[in-house]
């Protein structure tokens, strides 16, 4: 009886699991619109050198080449405010900043625009990336190219974060149903991944190819957990091989990560001497470079590179890494650099770049630092052959962020700043992440002191994000100004806090507050459920 009574009870301690594990994923899909309709244009990393990129491919069906191709004359002839990153204050080159828009009495930008591609006066630094998700992108622009920039970049948007969103909920709900027979709950946590690590939101909702990577990234995780099943389908290896040679057609990030899926299936293989698992490696290996090599191989034609990214060819067509290592190196801008990277994978707002205290990202890298520190405890007590899952992240997460440990030494080579490489592309690996997160924190929770300092640390990383966002808004309002080298918000130079007139004319705030308010009330109701329910060993204990 008793035994029947534990099953019961985990049973329906489960159903609830899976409740706010979907609540919470709606939450997230909500409070991305939320996002995206208050981003005024071009406020998205790089968004208007990836949007030339899909105008030239859609225009002209001519793939952007680095170092030749330019960014489009209509950007150039836009009339709005460009962001702080990328466009110096309003007196010294004419393009307006969110203060001066504000001040000219918030001009109305066109309806309609008249969009098609000649290059303007600045090189596309994006030329540098493979092709498929401008290309991918293109009917689109297509369907809306004569629409007002806000709605024009407001559809464009909306289908990368739909990628994004949906490599980010294909990964939970992989991993859910890989872990339900294993006793594991570790879906409701990297369901809320987004919350605990807020730039997630301004790297995935915007234009740009990083939301084409975590959908493709997804779809890897889920297909090496299927591998790993007991009886994996004969169709997911080579499977996997084609969504990495995907990767590797939309971003250089999956030459790292095939790298580190292809030493995983090499490890396991090793360690078994399987048949089976030698198929795995050779079937996925060879679809994968069947479909992805041909872009880099260009690259080491064209530009003795084999990346083909803009940094590494400056480089190498200068002063050299080695050189330039030799001549400016130093331990401390290495440092600040590797800083930099944790800092920007936390909270770096959008291209603007402007700050909040440092102080607030304690909470978010406390609980990043505890949870992944009690993953790889665990790692110590656990066979690689018995449990090679819990392994996984390693294999996928570790190559990538060497290559952006790497890529810092090149952009101190070239300039001797510890500067230039951000954290925030490491959001494409969300699935291994949170799945290591959500490892530790099921390991942490288990004593009443832990759970408590958990919790604590989780609220202060969701206040980072309303924070974050709430001070961007004062920027896109003009309120609030990003002065000189002052990397922080300078709210001390005007009386308002939101100027809805201002953002209505960049965006769409109704729509984002609408989102907001749905989205946090799932978010509310998925955390108190997850407040009243105890985890599904403590109940199978209890009864």
């Amino acid at each position: 009886m008793a035994d029947l009574n534990a099953a019961t009870t985990f049973f329906r301690i489960d159903s609830v699991h899976r409740l706010i594990t979907r609540l919470l994923l709606a939450a997230v899909a909500l409070c991305g619109v939320t996002h995206l309709a208050l981003l005024p244009p071009w406020e998205g990393f790089d968004e208007y050198a990836h949007w030339s990129s899909i105008q030239q491919i859609a225009d002209t069906g001519t793939v952007p080449f680095y170092g030749r191709d330019r960014v489009s004359i209509d950007v150039d002839g836009y009339p709005g405010p460009m962001p702080y990153a990328s466009a110096p204050p309003f007196d010294e080159t004419g393009r307006l900043t969110y203060r001066s828009f504000r001040d000219l009495g918030h001009p109305a930008l066109p309806e309609s625009v008249d969009r098609g591609f000649r290059p303007g006066r600045e090189l596309n630094w994006q030329a540098q990336h493979p092709p498929l998700y401008y290309m991918v992108l293109a009917p689109a622009y297509h369907l809306t190219k004569s629409l007002s920039w806000t709605r024009h970049l407001l559809v464009l948007r909306s289908l990368s974060w739909t990628f994004a969103f949906a490599g980010l909920a294909l990964g939970v709900l992989a991993t859910e149903r890989w872990a339900a027979a294993k006793g594991s709950r570790v879906a409701p946590f990297m369901a809320a991944y987004p919350f605990l690590v807020p730039q997630f939101f301004p790297e995935m909702a915007r234009l740009g190819n990083d939301g084409l990577c975590l959908l493709i990234a997804g779809a890897a995780w889920f297909l090496l957990l299927n591998i790993l099943a007991e009886k994996p389908g004969v169709w997911a290896a080579p499977a996997l091989g084609l969504v990495l040679g995907l990767g590797l057609l939309t971003k250089a990030f999956f030459l790292p990560i095939t790298v580190g899926v292809t030493a995983f299936l090499a490890l396991r293989w090793l360690l078994q001497r399987q048949r089976v698992h030698a198929r795995h490696l050779l079937l996925c290996a060879t679809v994968a470079a069947t479909v992805g090599a041909a872009w880099y191989l260009r690259n080491l034609l064209l530009f003795d590179n084999l990346l083909g990214t803009n940094d590494f060819i400056r480089l190498a067509h200068g002063v050299g890494l080695r050189a330039g290592l030799e001549q400016n190196f130093s331990l401390p801008a290495y440092a600040r650099g590797l800083a930099a990277i944790a800092g920007t994978y936390i909270w770096a707002g959008s291209w603007s770049l402007a700050q909040p205290p440092e102080y607030l990202l304690v909470p978010p890298a406390l609980l990043i630092l505890l949870t992944l520190a009690a993953w790889l405890s665990g790692l110590q007590r656990c066979r690689f052959v018995e449990k090679p899952a819990q392994w996984l992240p390693l294999f996928l997460v570790v190559p990538v962020a060497g290559g952006l440990a790497y890529h810092l030494l090149t952009a101190i080579a070239e300039t001797g700043r510890g500067a230039g490489t951000p954290g925030w592309y490491l959001h494409i690996l969300a699935a291994p992440i949170s799945f290591a997160m959500a490892t530790g924190w099921e390991r942490l929770r288990s004593q009443r002191f832990r759970r408590a300092a958990l919790r604590f640390l989780a609220v202060g990383s969701i206040a980072l994000g309303l924070v974050g966002h709430g001070m961007q808004l004062a920027l896109f309002s003009g309120c609030a100004v990003k002065a000189g080298t002052n990397k922080y918000y300078d709210l001390a130079t005007d009386a308002c806090w939101v100027d809805w007139t201002q953002l209505s004319e960049l965006g769409f705030p109704w729509v984002g507050l609408l989102s907001l308010a749905f989205g946090s009330s799932l978010g509310m109701a998925a955390a108190l459920l997850g407040l009243r329910t105890p985890a599904p060993r403590d109940a199978v204990r209890a009864a």
